[in-house]
Protein backbone atom coordinates (compact mmCIF):
# COMPACT_ATOMS: atom_id res chain seq x y z
CA UNK A 1 0.00 0.00 0.00
CA UNK A 2 1.45 3.34 -1.00
CA UNK A 3 1.58 6.37 1.29
CA UNK A 4 -1.10 8.05 -0.85
CA UNK A 5 -3.49 5.09 -0.60
CA UNK A 6 -2.79 4.79 3.15
CA UNK A 7 -3.68 8.46 3.62
CA UNK A 8 -6.78 8.03 1.47
CA UNK A 9 -7.84 5.04 3.57
CA UNK A 10 -7.41 7.08 6.76
CA UNK A 11 -9.50 9.93 5.33
CA UNK A 12 -12.27 7.55 4.22
CA UNK A 13 -12.20 5.93 7.67
CA UNK A 14 -12.48 9.36 9.32
CA UNK A 15 -15.31 10.49 7.03
CA UNK A 16 -17.30 7.34 7.74
CA UNK A 17 -17.07 7.51 11.54
CA UNK A 18 -16.89 11.23 12.37
CA UNK A 19 -20.32 12.70 13.02
CA UNK A 20 -21.15 16.07 11.43
CA UNK A 21 -20.29 19.02 13.70
CA UNK A 22 -17.57 17.17 15.66
CA UNK A 23 -14.88 19.52 16.96
CA UNK A 24 -11.28 19.03 15.85
CA UNK A 25 -10.33 18.12 19.44
CA UNK A 26 -12.93 15.31 19.35
CA UNK A 27 -11.46 13.66 16.28
CA UNK A 28 -8.63 11.88 18.06
CA UNK A 29 -11.03 10.25 20.50
CA UNK A 30 -13.09 8.77 17.65
CA UNK A 31 -10.23 6.64 16.39
CA UNK A 32 -9.09 3.41 17.99
CA UNK A 33 -8.53 3.63 21.74
CA UNK A 34 -5.03 3.26 23.15
CA UNK A 35 -4.63 -0.43 24.02
CA UNK A 36 -3.66 -1.28 27.59
CA UNK A 37 -3.88 2.41 28.55
CA UNK A 38 -3.57 1.67 32.26
CA UNK A 39 -3.58 2.63 35.04
CA UNK A 40 -0.66 0.50 36.18
CA UNK A 41 0.50 -0.18 39.70
CA UNK A 42 2.70 -2.76 41.34
CA UNK A 43 6.10 -3.45 42.83
CA UNK A 44 9.64 -4.07 41.64
CA UNK A 45 11.69 -6.54 43.69
CA UNK A 46 14.99 -8.42 43.55
CA UNK A 47 14.34 -11.87 42.03
CA UNK A 48 16.84 -13.59 44.32
CA UNK A 49 16.65 -11.77 47.67
CA UNK A 50 13.03 -10.65 47.33
CA UNK A 51 13.66 -7.18 48.72
CA UNK A 52 12.06 -4.09 47.13
CA UNK A 53 14.11 -2.09 44.64
CA UNK A 54 13.79 1.67 45.25
CA UNK A 55 14.25 4.17 42.41
CA UNK A 56 13.61 1.60 39.65
CA UNK A 57 12.18 3.04 36.42
CA UNK A 58 8.97 1.60 35.02
CA UNK A 59 8.30 2.89 31.51
CA UNK A 60 5.31 1.99 29.34
CA UNK A 61 5.80 2.74 25.65
CA UNK A 62 3.03 2.72 23.07
CA UNK A 63 4.27 2.94 19.49
CA UNK A 64 1.34 4.32 17.53
CA UNK A 65 1.38 3.46 13.81
CA UNK A 66 -0.74 5.76 11.64
CA UNK A 67 0.95 4.49 8.47
CA UNK A 68 0.96 0.86 7.27
CA UNK A 69 4.50 1.30 5.93
CA UNK A 70 7.08 0.48 8.62
CA UNK A 71 9.61 3.07 7.44
CA UNK A 72 7.12 5.79 6.52
CA UNK A 73 6.09 8.88 8.43
CA UNK A 74 3.21 8.66 10.88
CA UNK A 75 4.69 6.67 13.77
CA UNK A 76 4.68 8.22 17.22
CA UNK A 77 5.87 6.98 20.60
CA UNK A 78 3.70 7.71 23.64
CA UNK A 79 5.57 7.19 26.91
CA UNK A 80 4.64 7.08 30.58
CA UNK A 81 7.29 6.80 33.30
CA UNK A 82 7.18 6.11 37.02
CA UNK A 83 9.86 5.56 39.65
CA UNK A 84 9.49 3.13 42.52
CA UNK A 85 9.42 4.46 46.07
CA UNK A 86 11.58 3.07 48.90
CA UNK A 87 9.19 0.09 49.14
CA UNK A 88 9.55 -0.72 45.43
CA UNK A 89 5.98 0.50 44.72
CA UNK A 90 5.03 2.45 41.59
CA UNK A 91 1.88 3.97 40.06
CA UNK A 92 1.25 5.05 36.47
CA UNK A 93 -1.92 6.93 35.58
CA UNK A 94 -4.21 5.91 32.71
CA UNK A 95 -3.10 7.49 29.44
CA UNK A 96 -5.64 9.57 27.53
CA UNK A 97 -4.51 9.18 23.93
CA UNK A 98 -5.74 7.39 20.87
CA UNK A 99 -4.25 4.26 19.38
CA UNK A 100 -2.73 4.02 15.95
CA UNK A 101 -4.88 3.85 12.84
CA UNK A 102 -3.11 0.69 11.75
CA UNK A 103 -1.55 -0.73 14.91
CA UNK A 104 -0.23 0.15 18.37
CA UNK A 105 2.68 -1.81 19.87
CA UNK A 106 2.96 -1.79 23.67
CA UNK A 107 5.92 -2.65 25.89
CA UNK A 108 6.74 -2.22 29.56
CA UNK A 109 10.41 -1.69 30.38
CA UNK A 110 11.80 -1.89 33.90
CA UNK A 111 15.35 -0.84 34.76
CA UNK A 112 17.32 -0.35 37.95
CA UNK A 113 20.97 0.20 38.72
CA UNK A 114 22.72 -3.16 39.18
CA UNK A 115 19.93 -5.21 37.55
CA UNK A 116 19.17 -6.76 34.17
CA UNK A 117 16.57 -4.82 32.15
CA UNK A 118 13.12 -6.48 32.13
CA UNK A 119 10.84 -6.02 29.08
CA UNK A 120 7.24 -7.17 28.84
CA UNK A 121 5.78 -7.05 25.34
CA UNK A 122 1.99 -6.85 25.37
CA UNK A 123 0.73 -8.72 22.33
CA UNK A 124 -2.83 -10.10 22.12
CA UNK A 125 -1.62 -12.36 19.27
CA UNK A 126 1.16 -13.83 21.47
CA UNK A 127 3.72 -13.60 18.68
CA UNK A 128 6.73 -15.72 19.71
CA UNK A 129 10.03 -13.96 20.37
CA UNK A 130 12.97 -14.60 18.05
CA UNK A 131 15.48 -17.07 19.51
CA UNK A 132 18.26 -14.44 19.64
CA UNK A 133 16.03 -12.29 21.90
CA UNK A 134 15.36 -15.25 24.20
CA UNK A 135 19.07 -16.13 24.35
CA UNK A 136 20.32 -12.56 24.99
CA UNK A 137 21.41 -12.62 28.66
CA UNK A 138 21.46 -8.84 29.22
CA UNK A 139 17.71 -8.32 28.86
CA UNK A 140 14.88 -10.44 30.25
CA UNK A 141 12.10 -10.24 27.62
CA UNK A 142 8.72 -11.96 27.63
CA UNK A 143 5.44 -11.74 25.70
CA UNK A 144 2.06 -11.36 27.46
CA UNK A 145 -1.49 -11.36 26.11
CA UNK A 146 -2.30 -8.53 28.53
CA UNK A 147 -0.48 -6.83 31.41
CA UNK A 148 -0.36 -8.80 34.66
CA UNK A 149 -2.49 -7.14 37.36
CA UNK A 150 -1.01 -6.00 39.67
CA UNK A 151 2.25 -5.54 37.85
CA UNK A 152 4.64 -7.14 40.34
CA UNK A 153 7.99 -7.43 38.60
CA UNK A 154 11.19 -9.18 39.63
CA UNK A 155 14.59 -8.06 38.36
CA UNK A 156 17.66 -10.30 38.13
CA UNK A 157 20.86 -8.95 39.70
CA UNK A 158 23.26 -8.08 36.87
CA UNK A 159 26.59 -9.23 38.30
CA UNK A 160 25.93 -13.02 38.26
CA UNK A 161 24.62 -12.78 34.68
CA UNK A 162 27.66 -10.75 33.60
CA UNK A 163 30.12 -13.14 35.24
CA UNK A 164 28.49 -16.15 33.58
CA UNK A 165 28.42 -14.39 30.20
CA UNK A 166 32.18 -13.76 30.41
CA UNK A 167 32.61 -17.51 29.76
CA UNK A 168 30.34 -17.53 26.69
CA UNK A 169 31.61 -18.92 23.39
CA UNK A 170 29.61 -16.23 21.57
CA UNK A 171 32.04 -13.34 20.97
CA UNK A 172 29.28 -10.70 21.05
CA UNK A 173 27.95 -11.93 24.40
CA UNK A 174 31.47 -12.09 25.82
CA UNK A 175 32.32 -8.57 24.57
CA UNK A 176 29.06 -7.17 25.96
CA UNK A 177 29.74 -8.87 29.30
CA UNK A 178 33.18 -7.22 29.45
CA UNK A 179 31.61 -3.82 28.70
CA UNK A 180 28.89 -4.33 31.30
CA UNK A 181 31.48 -5.38 33.91
CA UNK A 182 33.45 -2.19 33.24
CA UNK A 183 30.22 -0.17 33.72
CA UNK A 184 29.51 -1.97 36.99
CA UNK A 185 33.04 -1.22 38.26
CA UNK A 186 32.61 2.51 37.53
CA UNK A 187 29.46 2.75 39.65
Amino acid sequence: MSVVSACAAAIVYAVLIIPPGAAASDLGQLFLPLPFAGPYHGTVTDSEAGHPIPDASVKVIWMRHDNPLPDGVGHKAIKALAKTDRNGVFHLEKQEARGGLFQTDVSIQVTAKGYIKRVLILDPKATPLPQQTIDWPFQDTSVHLSPPEPLNLKLKPALPVILEALHSKDPLIKQTAEEELRKQNKK
